[in-house]
This record gives structure tokens, sequence and C-alpha cells, in this order.
């Protein structure tokens, strides 16, 4: 497969913002008290899969693992959303999934999850669990029923319909929570266990918000914000590409002077085109590819960015 590069000397007017990842030095920000994330809003990478198949999801779609099965381990085949927040407070989880393969709600149903905060639990009524280690040496709180371990919970959906669900320890389900005790930055990781788990987005709220409110699937993916010490990412936020979605010709713009690589992958993270390239604006020529969402990368000794877009 051939992509044709063209290099332009003029701007086209009215382009529209890129669709950056929240990656590489930026982060998906909470605003007054909810963080919404689309759970494709991330690079693929091994056996991760982004697709639309399915009808009812929100975004541009929704991902899931299609390796083995990791029921009693953790395989380190993470998603990882970094995130900020600027409300302190006990915040819950929830995420919208599905079961994608078969009609079983026990199979098929669940990933590993691990948010790093101050406080990280299961609650039902006033009954508290903690992922293994730290529930094994807490007398205030028991391990959850069923596989945990590494400080990830077993997080299980049971729904063969997109919803939002979201609960650990088996047959005695406890909602998900975290606390965070000052603003600042953490992380949301998410890593293969049951294949074919659909999921599409996930929220945290504060716990005074209404959960009608958080599942609103009008609401758009929370914004990105600039990580601490990393202006030169804030600088390199302005590129842009157009139009998005797009069916024949891809124009990026406000590329950085130095030379560096672009690519563009697939949605399961296959590179299908590598160029260099030294010019603040670029068109790339994709009549050839299939109607799908791909990833545009670039990067140099200095930066490194992501962009998502849809191929029509």
């Amino acid at each position: 497969m051939k992509y044709r590069l063209f290099i332009i000397g003029f701007l086209l007017p009215s382009l529209l913002n890129s669709q950056e990842l929240c990656n590489n030095g930026l982060l998906f920000e909470e605003q007054d008290g909810l963080l919404i994330i689309e759970a494709e809003s991330v690079e693929p990478h091994s056996a991760w899969v982004i697709d639309t198949v399915e009808s009812g999801f929100t975004g541009e779609g929704y991902i899931f693992w299609t390796g083995a099965q990791y029921f009693n381990s953790i395989p380190n085949r993470r998603l990882n959303y970094n995130i900020k927040i600027n409300t302190p407070g006990t915040y819950q989880f929830s995420w919208r999934v599905k079961v994608g393969k078969g009609a079983d709600l026990s199979e098929h149903n669940d990933s590993w999850l691990k948010i790093e905060a101050d406080d990280f639990f299961g609650k039902n009524g006033n009954h508290i669990v903690r992922p293994k280690p730290q529930c094994q040496n807490d007398p205030n709180a028991d391990c959850p029923n069923g596989s945990s371990t590494g400080g990830f919970f077993k997080i299980y959906g049971r729904t063969l319909s997109f919803r939002f669900a979201a609960a650990t320890s088996d047959h005695d389900p406890h909602a998900v929570f975290a606390r965070f005790d000052r603003p600042g930055q953490y992380k949301i990781t998410i890593d293969a266990r049951s294949s074919f788990f659909l999921m599409d987005r996930l929220f945290l709220k504060l716990t005074s918000i209404p959960d009608q409110v958080a599942m609103d699937t009008r609401l758009s993916q929370s914004p990105c914000a600039v990580a601490t010490n990393t202006q030169k990412w804030k600088e390199e936020s302005s590129i842009s590409i157009y139009p998005n979605p797009v069916s024949d010709f891809l124009t990026i713009r406000n590329m950085p002077r130095q030379e560096g690589i672009l690519q563009i992958k697939n949605s399961q993270g296959v590179t299908l085109s590598e160029i260099k390239i030294s010019h603040t604006e670029q068109v790339i020529d994709i009549q050839n590819l299939s109607r799908g969402i791909y990833f545009l990368m670039y990067q140099n000794e200095q930066f490194r960015v992501s962009l998502k877009f849809s191929k029509i």
C-alpha cells in the first residue's frame, strides 16, 4: 500500500481542531467533579483492538482485548489514562461496557483495573474491600471474592448491551471508588483479563454528583491538560489535522520545523506508512485506506504527538 506525500506552502481556511489523545505529556482533566474518557482514546498496542462493528457506542468506537485470558495474573498489556484531578474528594468509577462474545454473562465480562490514588477500594453498604496485597494487611478491609493481585481489582460488567456497569468481588458486588486528597496528576490503568470485553467509555465522578449526570452519553470527553513541567508539549499542542473524518486527502498543520517521523497506524497499532518530514504543513493521500479509525503519529528527538482520525 502506497501513500503519496504532498508539501504545500499555503494554509487552508477553517482548519478544525485535531482529535488529540491525552497522552505523552497530556492529561484528561477533571472539571467540576466529573471526568469522562472514551476508552478508545489511547494508542492501541499488543492485542488490543479498536472497532466500530457493534452498535450503540459513544465517541469513535470501543476497545477490547483479543489475546489470551489472564484470570489470575497481570500480563502488563496496559492501557494507561493519565488524569488531572482539580477537585479533591472521593470519586466513584464506572464504565460503559458489554460482553462482546457469546451470551454468557460470566464470560468475556471483565478487565483488570487499578487507579493510582490516595485510596482505591470497593464498597457495599459499610463493607470495604481493597485489592491484594493491600487487603492482606488491612484490619479495616477484606479482600474481594475471586481474583485480585498487584493492586488491581477485577472489574466486571455482566451486560449484553452497552451500559454503565462496574463492580468488584464475585457474587458480592461492590461499587468502585478512588479518593484523591489533593489536586494533582494521577493514573487509571486497565490491563488485559478477559478477551472480547468491549469497553466504550469510563468516568470518575464525585459521590455528590447524581449517577444520571455522569451516565449521560451526550456529554463530551473531558479536555486535555498539560502535565507539570511539560511546556514543550503545550507548544506542540497546536498541531491539527483537517478534515476529520476524511475521505481522500488529510492535511496536517503546524508541524515542528525540526526533522521528524510521521507514521500512520491502524486501530491494531500496526504501522502502515512512515515518512521523514521537515516541513510545517503536509498533505497525505489516504484514498487507499479502508474505512475505519487510524492514528497519525509524529515524533522527533523532543516531541511525540498522537492524533486520531476516521477514514470514511
